[in-house]
């Protein structure tokens, strides 16, 4: 479901290889809005896929469901073990070959035209980033400083917040909507978030549209979905004996948190 939601929005890999003959939701959004400045049919179209996306978190929602009550992890040693037979190995090779060539020449093909100067090859192209170039205005290298850190405030967001929801999902023992509804971000069109932000937060106490922190926001607002995903199924795995055991020595609810729930989770939170 993850990987349906994440392709189902996908934008700039369409708009670069799909082009104008083969325009997903996503993209036509982008087009309505900035191309053809049709907010109300980039609006529609919004919203016509956001009710995609819920029909997809609904039918995954049924589907853990109805997996969950017969569930249980298989053994490890049950799901890995190294290919035998030769079937099983031609396999692994074709497919550890599909990844050098449609993964590995594509990069090999970038670092090569980076390094390309005439007839030779020099480190020329890098040099040149730490100068202004008359379309950008701006050292390249600012671009990359933005994406750091924009990159690392939408981490700490994410984590902080999808970290609470994770709580909150896990400790739920009614219905999975919570989790549903933590899911729809994921495949909420990104240009749809966009532009919403700047619709509705466009007057005063709330224009925040010129607030750099703004991008790291809805960014992390894509994000969280994943680190509920990652950090909730953890959580419910904590046996609760631990717990009331710790109880029944005398621990508070926040020690208890502090020395159980804390160390179990603390690999789940580092991968999120």
């Amino acid at each position: 479901a993850i990987v349906f939601l994440f392709t189902f929005t996908s934008f700039g890999i369409v708009l670069i290889l799909g082009g104008p003959g083969y325009s997903t939701i996503e993209t036509e959004i982008y087009n309505q809005a900035v191309r053809s400045f049709d907010l109300r049919t980039a609006a529609i179209l919004s919203i016509v896929q956001l009710l995609c996306v819920g029909l997809a978190v609904l039918v995954t929602l049924r589907l853990e469901a109805r997996i969950a009550p017969g569930g249980g992890v298989r053994p490890e040693a049950d799901v890995l073990r190294k290919p035998g037979s030769v079937r099983e190995r031609a396999l692994v090779a074709g497919s550890l070959g599909l990844l050098a060539v449609f993964l590995g020449l594509p990069l090999a093909v970038l670092v090569e035209r980076s390094l390309a100067v005439g007839d030779g090859h020099s480190l020329e192209a890098y040099r040149s980033l730490s100068r202004p170039t008359s379309v950008l205005l701006a050292a390249p290298w600012e671009a990359v400083v933005n994406s750091i850190v924009y990159a690392g405030a939408a981490t700490l967001i994410a984590v902080v917040v999808g970290g609470l929801a994770a709580f909150a999902v896990a400790g739920s023992s009614g219905p999975r909507l919570l989790d549903g509804l933590l899911m729809l971000p994921l495949g909420a069109s990104a240009v749809m978030v966009g532009f919403g932000f700047v619709i509705a937060f466009d007057r005063a106490p709330l224009d925040f549209r010129a607030e750099p922190w703004i991008v790291p926001v809805v960014q992390a607002l894509v994000a969280i979905p994943f680190v509920v995903r990652i950090v909730a199924p953890t959580i419910r795995a904590i046996d609760d004996r631990q717990r009331e055991a710790a109880a029944v020595l005398g621990a508070s609810p926040a020690r208890l948190r502090r020395e159980i729930d804390v160390p179990i989770i603390g690999r789940a939170v580092a991968v999120a």
